[in-house]
C-alpha cells in the first residue's frame, strides 16, 4: 500500500487539511485525522501569526522555504511565537511540501533534493527526516518513473550521446543521493533494452 498516494493530487491537496506525521517505527506517513496545528493554539495573536505561516505551504515549495523562515524571524524576534513553537507545528506541513516538490510546480529529482537540502541546512529537519524522505515509498517510486523517462529518452538517443559511460551518467545523481542504488538503475537499463529488442 502507498501510503504517500494522494499526495500527487491537487483537489483538497491544501497544507490545512493534510499534515504528515511520523509512525510508531519513525517514518513520516500521511495523517488526515489530525486536526490542523493552528486550531490547537488557543491565543488569538499566536493563531493569525501561525495562521500566516502555514498559508504558504499550499503554495510552491520554493515559496514555502522562503516565506517560513521571513516570517519565522519576523514572529520571534517580536516575541510571538518561539522558533522551537513554529518549528514544531511547521514541521509535517514542510515534510509534506519537500514531498510536493518532487512532482508539483513541473518541479523535478533535482528540485526535491535541493528543496530537502534547504530545509536541513536551514535546521528545520534533521539527518534522520532526510533519511526517511528519501527511503519513504512515494519518493522512490516518483523517482523510478522519472529515471524510466529519461533511460527511455537516452536510449532512443544513444546513438548521438557517444558511448554508453557518457549516456549513463545522467542517472549518477539518483545513485549519488542515495535514493536508488546502482543495482537498481542498471536493472531498469536492463529492462529498457529488452523492451527495445521486443519492439525491435
Amino acid at each position: 500500500m502507498d501510503r504517500f498516494k494522494d499526495l500527487g493530487k491537487r483537489k483538497g491537496d491544501q497544507a490545512k487539511t493534510i499534515q504528515m506525521k511520523k509512525d510508531a517505527t519513525g517514518e513520516w506517513v500521511m495523517d488526515k485525522e489530525i486536526p490542523p496545528e493552528e486550531e490547537k493554539i488557543t491565543d488569538p495573536t499566536k493563531l493569525r501569526a501561525m495562521r500566516e505561516i502555514l498559508t504558504w505551504f499550499s503554495y510552491d515549495p520554493t515559496l514555502a522555504h522562503l516565506n517560513f523562515l521571513k516570517l519565522r524571524k519576523k514572529y520571534a524576534e517580536a516575541g510571538i511565537l518561539s522558533t522551537q513553537e513554529i518549528d514544531e507545528k511547521a514541521k509535517p506541513y514542510i515534510i509534506k511540501s519537500i514531498l510536493r516538490s518532487l512532482t508539483e510546480y513541473g518541479n523535478s529529482f533535482d528540485v526535491f533534493m535541493q528543496t530537502m537540502n534547504n530545509w536541513r541546512k536551514s535546521g528545520i529537519i534533521n539527518e534522520d527526516d532526510v533519511s526517511q524522505l528519501k527511503k519513504s515509498e512515494y519518493v522512490r517510486n516518483k523517482v523510478t518513473e522519472e529515471i524510466k523517462q529519461l533511460i527511455e529518452w537516452v536510449w532512443k538517443n544513444r546513438k548521438h550521446l557517444g558511448y554508453p559511460e557518457h549516456y549513463t551518467a545522467v542517472l549518477d545523481p539518483y545513485v549519488m543521493s542515495g535514493v536508488v542504488s546502482v543495482d537498481y538503475v542498471q536493472d531498469l537499463w536492463q529492462e529498457q533494452k529488452r523492451t527495445s529488442e521486443i519492439i525491435t
